[in-house]
């Protein structure tokens, strides 16, 4: 896909993850170097790869972390970060923003809240000086709004299953979640 939008440019992109699609024919040592090295203006990888990369203790995964200095990384489907490892992700990050000029932009339509803040005792050192490139998030929110969600009057009274089934009837499109198992779902 990229490679498709940047083709007028020359050779400027490398694919660097498991989904790339390599003619095998195409590839010499020069490109394989090219993609173990980063060398490229346009690099498309994992959030993953970009990551095991920079805790690698293999030279042959270190050797391209030079070419990120003052780079842009667009991390895509932030919400995925790991939890158990996002306190390390945060501080990689703002290390990375501070003293190698790398500028992150986080894509996702579900933003994690990475901000500091301290829960339990505990202090999570986030990411306090990100700014939303987007302007007026919620009104956003509110002009691309695809559902309503609507919950019954007194969800803990029950309902038969033909008096949820007459209510469904009435709209076009729905979907239900009830609290049984499968065969309840069929049934209903």
């Amino acid at each position: 896909m990229f490679r498709d939008v940047f083709s007028g440019l020359g050779d400027v992109v490398i694919e660097h993850h498991s989904q790339a699609d390599v003619d095998p024919e195409d590839e010499t040592a020069q490109s394989r170097l090219a993609c173990e090295n980063w060398d490229a203006p346009l690099i498309v990888t994992t959030n993953v790869q970009f990551f095991e990369s920079l805790y690698a203790a293999r030279p042959s995964h270190c050797r391209k972390l030079h070419n990120i200095v003052d780079s842009v990384v667009i991390l895509d489907e932030a919400q995925m970060l790991p939890p158990a490892y996002l306190a390390t992700l945060c501080q990689t990050i703002k290390l990375l923003t501070q003293h190698y000029g790398v500028t992150f932009v986080l894509c996702t339509a579900t933003q994690p809240e990475l901000g500091s803040r301290q829960h339990l005792g505990k202090v999570f050192h986030g990411l306090d000086t990100r700014r939303e490139i987007m302007p007026d998030p919620p009104a956003l929110y509110h002009a691309l709004q695809r559902v309503q969600v609507t919950l019954p009057s007194a969800p803990m009274q029950p309902q038969s299953w033909t008096d949820i089934a007459t209510e469904l009837t009435e709209h076009e499109q729905v979907l239900c979640i009830v609290n049984g198992a499968r065969r309840d779902a069929r049934e209903l």
